[in-house]
């Protein structure tokens, strides 16, 4: 049986480590096209031959070369003028629709951010408010907000329209999704989510299945090649490590505990997916912003819901007021709206609601992702299984506990260099 190897997340990171190369370190670009060259007739040879490790390091080798090439090629845009300036008529006349609809400018403001990622209509209390109670990510256009929209049209086309018409339906989900991103600017996040989304649809028509780690690295390497100095744009580092994040530890958060009550059920996932992004982004938050919300880990499922149903009713009001009877859902997207500021304004009166570092290092940040490794095999040991036995708990602690040991030492590491 051959070992398994991650091709595409190391090829992706190979990519990253040769946009991170050329931007410390000047290279030749003819030089470095020569190697290229080189290396791609050498993982040829390899791999008509001999094929193994040789093979694998070079293809490595290519995409690090690959990363150096690419970084030194700034102009080159793949992406044509022209599609960006429709983007922008295009959301330009959306966001005139908003202005134009007679809400609150609060509203119209929260809208514009949340349909069109434009943030500028925000007032700067409402910007501090989100950001003070940990639901930025809310302003922010990403795959909460694609998974929104897309939500329905997957229940009812996808889950409907099956086997015979899929090819059909699938290319009509992946119109609509890059149709979406054409309407709000192709931003980072929104980018990231869409290739993710489109590579599941593809898995879909195909009905191949799908790996979520390697559509993720997929999708970040598409991007990067775009765009290489998206590896430097926090958002984008964000957006990479919240999915990553989620691939890892929802299922394991969710399997320590179970419930037959459907609501408590439902409220329980929210919260594991909550807390497995913020796990992910955990790290990041502290080193760029130097602070982090309790708050926003455990209302985020409220949030949410929140905006869940803010999108929808608003997206149904807009309908609605074209035919004149928008009057029907304005009240309630008004309410809804400020329901959302009311709660986040109540949650940012508790001055223990945000954590508050001044300086938090690279080193720090690789030993809190190591601590959160760590926590991987922990919850595995935690897990409910099948048949409960009395004072299963107790034996799966002792299971866990060099794990728990391993994760106090990196964080007490992590601690003492910030001294």
């Amino acid at each position: 049986m051959k070992p398994f190897v991650p091709i595409i997340p190391l090829a992706t990171l190979s990519l990253a480590m040769g946009e991170y190369v050329s931007a410390h370190i000047v290279v030749p670009l003819s030089a470095t096209c020569c190697l290229f060259l080189a290396i791609v007739f050498l993982l040829f040879a390899f791999g008509s031959f001999r094929r193994g490790v040789g093979a694998l390091v070079s293809m490595l080798l290519c995409f690090v070369l690959l990363g150096v090439v690419r970084a030194q090629l700034p102009d080159l845009h793949l992406l044509p003028a022209g599609l960006l300036e429709a983007s922008s008529a295009l959301s330009s006349r959306l966001q005139s629709l908003i202005s134009g609809s007679g809400l609150s400018p609060d509203s119209q403001g929260l809208l514009s951010a949340m349909l069109l990622g434009h943030r500028s209509e925000l007032s700067s209390h409402i910007v501090e408010l989100y950001r003070q109670t940990g639901g930025s990510h809310i302003l922010a256009l990403s795959g909460l907000h694609l998974g929104i929209l897309f939500g329905v049209f997957n229940f009812a086309l996808l889950r409907v329209l099956i086997y015979r018409w899929r090819y059909l339906v699938g290319s009509l989900g992946l119109l609509l999704i890059w149709c979406y991103a054409l309407l709000t600017g192709f931003p980072v996040s929104l980018c990231r989510a869409s290739l993710m989304l489109s590579l599941l649809v593809l898995s879909e028509m195909r009905m191949t299945g799908h790996d979520s780690v390697h559509t993720l690295f997929m999708s970040a390497m598409i991007l990067l090649l775009v765009s290489p100095s998206m590896l430097y744009d926090v958002g984008f580092q964000l957006s990479f490590m919240s999915v990553l994040g989620l691939i890892l530890f929802y299922h394991p958060l969710v399997s320590v505990w179970s419930t037959r009550q459907f609501f408590i059920r439902w409220l329980w996932k929210a919260w594991c997916v909550s807390l497995a992004a913020q796990l992910g982004v955990l790290p990041l938050l502290l080193h760029y912003f130097h602070s982090f919300s309790i708050f926003g880990v455990l209302l985020s499922p409220l949030f949410v819901l929140l905006a869940t149903l803010i999108i929808y009713v608003s997206l149904g009001y807009f309908l609605m007021s074209s035919l004149g009877l928008g009057f029907l859902l304005r009240g309630l997207a008004e309410n809804l709206i400020g329901l959302q500021h009311g709660v986040m304004s109540f949650v940012s009166h508790f001055s223990f609601n945000r954590v508050e570092l001044a300086h938090f290092s690279l080193s720090q940040v690789l030993l809190t992702y190591a601590a959160c490794l760590c926590l991987l095999p922990v919850l595995h040991a935690l897990r409910v299984p099948e048949f409960q036995t009395r004072g299963y708990r107790v034996a799966m602690f002792f299971r866990a506990w060099p794990y728990l040991l391993s994760i106090l030492l990196l964080l007490l590491t992590a601690y003492l260099l910030a001294d």
